[in-house]
């Protein structure tokens, strides 16, 4: 079993709307291992977006949650379900929630350059 935390430092952005925003965000994640062919996964996310503009001081919290199970399906393809739950809460609009359920298919490969 693993379990790491992943911290990103003040991000400064600019969007499209020439708006200056800084985020920070925290990650964790713990991670098992069911046998030789399939894993779980559990991670948390917690962000703070802030605006920065002059009289656009517009304020997110996100705070998201996802489980995943993954198996093995070659050496090279993964298959990948998940569950990810979304919560954002804004000073300037209302608050969104959203549920998704995707599965998917992952390949890895190495590449030299």
């Amino acid at each position: 079993m693993n379990f790491s935390v992943r911290a990103g430092a003040d991000d400064f952005s600019v969007r499209a709307t020439d708006e200056f925003r800084r985020s920070l965000s925290l990650r964790s994640d713990l991670v098992g291992q069911i046998n030789d062919v399939s894993s779980w996964s559990v991670g948390a996310t917690v962000a703070e977006i802030k605006g920065l503009n002059e009289g656009l001081s517009s304020e997110e919290q996100r705070y998201g949650i996802e489980m995943a199970y993954r198996r093995a399906l070659t050496r090279d393809w993964i298959m990948v379900a998940r569950y990810q739950h979304s919560t954002i809460l804004n000073s300037d609009e209302a608050d969104r929630r959203a549920n998704t359920i995707p599965l998917g298919i992952e390949r890895s490969f190495d590449t030299r350059f």
